[in-house]
């Protein structure tokens, strides 16, 4: 007994066409074990054609179904053609990283040199020749540099305490100096705090509590062994 290819519906030999499902089938066809071949599309007239019973279609169209049951090959939009037809994407050395991605952003401590114009507080190696170790950008209108103390509750903006040595570190206060800027003038100044260990600029030491004016290159020696400079980057 022939068997329709589309819904499996048994039929009566001098049907030609399933009762459920609508699809033709021949009389004497028996049921085949093969799949049915792919659905192709005709190009050449601007047209579909169902593989299963000849219906011809629009590829503008919608239909997704013929009225015989089998699918119809999915159309292909515009911007799908123009899609596949770009060259592919050339992936760059590392995915997760844009090519030329700056090293740190601006107005941050970083060991690298920050954009030109960038004020900084530079802190320069104890050993000559001294060569520039870290960047603080002055981004604030107080900026306190010192030696961080939990347990006092001391933490400076600029902790000098982690990038020196011991040694080195125990000759900086806690709360050693601020750094002032100015937003009318844009200029900034130099402030030691009261009991620090000893606060010099250029080639004097500096009061307890006093201001002093800082120009692009000015030297900053705290407690006689840390050694800073104000500047302007070029």
């Amino acid at each position: 007994m022939p068997q329709c290819v589309v819904c499996d519906e048994l039929l009566q030999p001098e049907q030609k066409s399933c009762h459920v499902c609508g699809s033709h089938v021949v009389a004497s066809a028996e049921v085949s074990p093969s799949p049915p071949p792919p659905l192709k599309p005709l190009t050449n007239s601007g047209t579909l054609q169902c593989s299963e019973c000849g219906q011809s279609y629009s590829e503008s169209g919608s239909e997704e179904f013929c009225p015989c049951g089998a699918e119809l090959p999915r159309r292909v939009t515009a911007d799908e053609s123009e899609l596949n037809q770009l060259p592919p994407a050339t992936p760059t050395s590392d995915p997760f990283t844009a090519p030329n991605e700056p090293e740190s952003l601006p107005g941050t401590n970083s060991t690298v040199r920050p954009p030109v114009g960038t004020v900084c507080i530079v802190l320069y190696s104890d050993t000559k020749p001294r060569v520039p170790v870290q960047y603080f950008p002055v981004a604030k209108d107080v900026l306190l540099i010192g030696r961080q103390d939990a347990i006092r509750g001391d933490f400076p903006d600029v902790d000098l305490g982690s990038l020196v040595d011991a040694a080195s570190s125990r000759k900086i206060s806690r709360r050693h100096v601020e750094i002032l800027r100015a937003r009318d003038s844009q200029t900034f100044s130099l402030r030691p705090l009261p009991g620090n260990t000893g606060t010099q600029i250029g080639k004097d030491l500096a009061a307890d509590g006093q201001s002093y004016t800082l120009t692009d290159g000015t030297p900053i020696v705290l407690g006689g062994a840390v050694w800073m400079k104000f500047e302007t980057i070029a």
